[in-house]
């Protein structure tokens, strides 16, 4: 099964692809057992939460609410290893007997790009203490409402 995995993702790679994989591992991920020990090594992949908040000798949260070992976790390529934040939410608070896990990926690292910059239009304002302008304005105002009369 972990074969079949580590192939498909490493087609994904070839093909220029980035890899955001959230897993239900099914081992103990502080252990490194051969799941773990493939996606880091054969596919190169970071597991983020660890990398930026691990210390040493620290044990990590169970992700089930029956189990005693960490066994879910999400992996990365390299290129989103740079979170700004992550980390499991208490078991009570999710929503099934795992820990609701999360990352927070920047948006120009995710998609390239800020897609949400908003380009502020600059008008004129309407100066009203001169009437010829005003006069204008309502003329203006006055030929394009009447389509919206009821």
């Amino acid at each position: 099964m972990h074969i079949h995995l580590v192939k498909q993702i490493k087609t994904w790679q070839e093909s220029g692809e980035n890899i955001v994989l959230m897993i239900d591992a099914n081992e103990n991920l502080e252990a490194m057992g051969p799941l773990q020990t493939m996606l880091k090594y054969e596919c190169q992949l970071i597991d983020p939460i660890r990398q930026r908040y691990a210390k040493k000798n620290q044990q990590l949260p169970a992700t089930s609410l029956t189990g005693s070992k960490p066994i879910d976790s999400i992996f990365v390529s390299a290129s989103f290893q740079n979170i700004i934040r992550g980390g499991w939410i208490r078991v009570k608070d999710s929503i099934e007997d795992h820990r609701a896990i999360f990352i927070n990926i920047a948006t120009q690292v995710l998609l390239g790009e800020n897609p949400f910059h908003i380009h502020w239009s600059t008008a004129r304002r309407l100066v009203c203490d001169q009437p010829k302008v005003v006069q204008k304005y309502k003329s203006t105002i006055g030929k394009s409402t009447h389509l919206f009369k009821v």
